[in-house]
């Protein structure tokens, strides 16, 4: 199961690579914040930690419902209630579930990140990011994917509302 997950987020991250828009290409000049792993360890501010409900799990599997992972979220921002500003970031870490439903090996990683105005204001600026772990369950920052298509990401964030700054976080 482990392995078929592994595969799984592998292809979805390969296909996210590899496919594009020609708009994305003017996005990304504009990235003023871009990820690295020092940014994404900076998100240390706990939000909300075995998140098991939701619509999708975020593992890069589709066809999974957001029952059948965990997920750890985090920012570095010191109130998750406090609007953002350019350079804060959130994380989402993506586990599997083992063999008795608890939580499994790490098997992917989320990142977003604010940027400046006018950046993309239809989806408050955010910038979203793939972060691969190996079988080990080890985050990969040499192989970190910009999200190809920021509408695959911004389609459902937008459900969270202008108002929470697209953001689906709520304080512990």
């Amino acid at each position: 199961m482990k392995k078929l997950n592994y595969l799984i987020v592998l292809f979805f991250t390969s296909f996210l690579l590899f496919s594009s828009c020609s708009d994305d290409e003017s996005i990304v000049d504009k990235v003023e914040y871009t990820l690295t792993e020092s940014l994404f360890t900076s998100a240390s501010n706990s939000i909300q930690t075995n998140i098991n409900n939701g619509n999708r799990a975020h593992n890069g599997n589709a066809e999974m419902s957001g029952s059948e992972t965990f997920r750890d979220v985090f920012t570095n921002l010191a109130n998750v209630n406090s609007k953002s500003n350019p350079g804060d970031i959130i994380t989402k870490y993506v586990y599997g579930k083992d063999e008795n439903n608890g939580k499994g090996s790490l098997q992917v990683a989320f990142a977003m990140v604010k940027q400046m105005n006018g950046f993309g204001d239809e989806h408050g600026n955010w910038y979203w990011y793939i972060i691969p772990a190996d079988q080990s369950g080890n985050l990969n920052f040499d192989s970190i994917t910009l999200v190809a298509n920021q509408s695959d990401c911004s389609g459902c964030h937008s459900g969270a509302g202008e108002e929470n700054d697209y953001r689906f976080v709520y304080a512990n």
